[in-house]
């Protein structure tokens, strides 16, 4: 299949950790573990940080360079310490969303209002947060579109082609197209959330309370927020019912009400 990729991640609402505040946070109890949902701007409030505070590699990379220091090559799902003591956020005066480019100059750029800017120009409006707590990384699933040149007319279809972990230093690259796309990258967007928690025990010390704060991941790299809602929302419950839990809070951090109304209504159905 002849295809043309259109190197531009659908970009469904997410805005670089840039949250719009509400003070109607939902709150449950679930098995001992306190889930707070908010759209507080929690990544511009270092000093209300959990004990962990988790960033999308994929997100802060675009956002600042060199990218943040990790251990080892990351594969999708892959979880890192970040030493970088950093979070890179959307500057508020910046509302700018990523757009495609033309078949005739592809790429990826940025927009705010009637401005169209290179990608290398959203670095110019950044806010760099410094954050005292740990910071953790996971490297987030890219769902892309691209142009299939046989179909007529020209077609955009999905495309997925993740860096798998296998092993310590070993990865395989699968391709996914369509429906399969949509579907594997799901699969490895829930294993996000279940690798962190399963993971982030080990940097609890002595006494620390044991709590985490997440946002909503995948937002920027093509999932809807229906979606990216459904893989947070229910692997954290999955994960609290199958597991002797010892999180004492776990915040989901949104960045719209879009978003914090597609958590809400997950929420909902699951504790029906």
């Amino acid at each position: 299949m002849k295809k043309m990729m259109i190197i531009f991640f659908m970009c469904w609402g997410g805005s670089f950790l840039n949250g719009m505040e509400s003070n109607n946070d939902v709150r449950i109890n679930v098995k001992g573990t306190l889930i707070v949902l908010t759209n507080k701007d929690i990544y511009r409030l270092p000093q209300e940080a959990t004990t962990v505070t988790v960033v999308g590699l994929n997100e802060q990379s675009m956002l600042q360079r060199p990218r943040p220091n990790v251990s080892t090559p990351a594969g999708v799902s892959d979880v890192f310490k970040l030493y970088q003591k950093k979070i890179c956020v959307k500057n508020k005066g910046f509302e700018a969303v990523y757009v495609p480019g033309s078949l005739e100059k592809p790429g990826m750029f940025v927009k705010a209002g009637d401005q169209i800017f290179e990608i290398a120009d959203a670095y110019k409006h950044v806010d760099r947060i410094q954050w005292n707590k740990t910071l953790v990384g996971v490297e987030e699933p890219k769902i892309c579109l691209w142009a299939d040149w046989d179909a007529d007319p020209i077609e955009m279809v999905l495309y997925y082609h993740p860096k798998r972990r296998i092993g310590f230093q070993r990865f395989i690259d699968p391709e996914y197209w369509k429906k399969e796309a949509s579907i594997e990258a799901h699969k490895d967007l829930r294993k996000c959330y279940e690798n962190i928690l399963g993971s982030v025990f080990q940097l609890f010390a002595g006494d620390q309370e044991r709590t985490i704060t997440s946002p909503l991941l995948g937002r920027l790299f093509g999932f809807s927020s229906e979606d990216a809602a459904e893989a947070m929302v229910t692997s954290i419950f999955s994960y609290i019912n199958n597991n002797n839990s010892t999180y004492s809070k776990i915040v989901l951090a949104v960045n719209s009400q879009e978003d914090f109304e597609s958590c809400t209504k997950v929420i909902d159905k699951l504790l029906k």
